[in-house]
């Protein structure tokens, strides 16, 4: 158990969490809401701290719920095409985002 995180993945740290989030992306502007919703679709920690691993598996998680719905109930493949670039522009704000708080933080 000693390997474990300091903070569980799906802990609700509350007002800690929310001060983070308007860290990456500050201000109310509907960009700043939707990087800093895509972080957190995306299961990411802290600000600066990017994980590849966290957001693959978001992605193959989407992809696993996607093929049972797709295979299951509704099996008409525009949706799986729209959740595809969905997911994509959550990865592209995500990254952005990121990149835009560590210049900030250099600066």
């Amino acid at each position: 158990m000693d390997n474990l995180p300091s903070v569980a993945l799906f802990e609700n740290r509350g007002p800690a969490r929310r001060a983070e989030l308007e860290e990456l992306a500050p201000g109310s502007s509907l960009w700043a809401m939707i990087d800093r919703g895509a972080w957190s679709a995306l299961s990411q920690e802290a600000p600066g701290t990017w994980s590849w691993t966290r957001a693959m598996a978001t992605f193959a998680l989407a992809a696993v719920v996607a093929a049972i719905i797709f295979f299951t109930v509704y099996s008409q493949v525009d949706w799986v095409i729209g959740l595809v670039i969905a997911y994509a522009l959550l990865l592209w704000r995500a990254r952005t985002a990121n990149a835009a708080y560590l210049r900030r933080s250099e600066a």
